[in-house]
């Protein structure tokens, strides 16, 4: 996991680089809806038990495996999940996190942002108010 799991730590300690999460995190943002294709699968299953020993909720949305798999319907769940408050932010994974960004933001009312480190990922918190972090599995 080296690389990968470096990197994570990083921005696992900080909540996904979501700050503005990490100050209010035991509060307000407990539910987060979560899903990839199979690119992003390997990230994601990091990504739940990280959150989960954190105090989250995560609702994961699929893929369940490495199998390729089409992300369209994924992310529009997640965007779903966000838009209708079943969970109070979402996160997309691909290869790249770019197309899984745009499914995500065909959702009326979600604001996926397409963040590969920590200082988008600020920035799409706290100045785009995003909802939805897309990341890619093969970037991060």
């Amino acid at each position: 996991m080296g690389m990968l799991h470096q990197r994570t730590n990083v921005t696992g300690a900080t909540h996904l680089g979501w700050r503005a999460m990490a100050s209010d995190a035991q509060s307000s943002l407990k539910r987060i809806a979560i899903g990839s294709d199979h690119a992003g699968f390997d990230v994601k299953t990091h990504l739940v038990s990280m959150l989960e020993s954190l105090g989250y909720r995560v609702e994961d949305y699929g893929t369940h495996s490495t199998d390729a798999v089409d992300y369209p319907h994924i992310c529009a769940s997640v965007a779903r999940a966000v838009r209708d408050a079943k969970a109070d932010v979402g996160i997309v994974l691909g290869g790249s996190g770019q197309g899984e960004q745009i499914a995500a933001n065909k959702v009326r009312g979600v604001r996926a942002a397409l963040c590969n480190d920590l200082w988008l990922a600020e920035m799409a918190r706290s100045h785009n108010d995003a909802n939805v972090l897309a990341m890619g599995g093969r970037v991060v």
